[in-house]
């Protein structure tokens, strides 16, 4: 069942991704503990579960990079935290509970993308305030139920992937209320659809024209989301 899972996602984000990018996706059980010694210093002191995640994490990126022609290296991290990929990448890297993905490209195909995977347990509504805008949640309304899910979850999954593709780009965080979302569904009950950039912070710098990124979702058992830029658009 985790390989079959685990192949169905791979194909899922294979279809949600433009076709320069290369993804890698695995089972957070089955993937090697083998780190270069300086990603070790990295995660010495973290528990176990952060550990694996990020074991994970590495392993996918190399066989990522591996598929865009780029050899084995360590993949350290950035002051935000975020991985510093090798010169001429771009990337992204997420897990849920048990599985993890990676995604990359050259940077003169696209200037930026995001990846974000969760679980489809949806959102509690303690925390959709802290997630939706108000006019996310009217636009959200009308929209037919997301089978074992919500759609703040899937807001909450997008805004990730967008922050992905924005922090490298702008140097600063993005906080989830500073961007505005529109949720979009391929037909009714459909379970998957693209989602777009409506409306932003005016005083938040912006380093590309937010409505040409492009952002598609996917619900597989789990929240799938995708945010890129295409290098023609910045």
């Amino acid at each position: 069942m985790t390989d079959a899972m685990r192949d169905v996602i791979a194909a899922r984000l294979a279809e949600m991704l433009p076709r320069e990018t290369a993804c890698e996706v695995a089972a957070l059980d089955d993937v090697p503990a083998a780190l270069y010694a300086e990603e070790l210093e990295l995660v010495e002191s973290a528990v176990a579960k952060r550990r694996r995640e990020f074991a994970a994490g590495r392993h996918c990126a190399r066989s990522a990079l591996a598929r865009i022609g780029i050899g084995p290296r360590p993949i350290l991290r950035r002051d935000d935290r975020a991985p510093a990929w090798p010169e001429g990448v771009v990337g992204s890297i997420s897990h849920s509970e048990a599985f993890c993905c990676a995604v990359v490209a050259r940077s003169d195909e696209l200037v930026g993308v995001g990846v974000d995977i969760e679980s489809a347990e949806p959102l509690p509504e303690k925390l959709a305030d802290a997630i939706c805008r108000p006019e996310e949640r009217q636009r959200i309304a009308p929209l037919p139920p997301l089978p074992g899910s919500n759609w703040e979850k899937l807001l909450f999954s997008a805004k990730e992937s967008i922050y992905k593709c924005y922090r490298p780009l702008a140097g600063r965080f993005l906080d989830f209320h500073e961007v505005s979302l529109v949720i979009r569904c391929e037909a009714p009950h459909a379970r998957r659809g693209s989602f777009a950039v409506a409306s932003l912070h005016p005083d938040r710098p912006w380093p590309f024209a937010p409505q040409r990124l492009q952002g598609r979702w996917c619900l597989e058992q789990l929240v799938l989301t995708a945010a890129f830029l295409p290098a023609d658009t910045v």
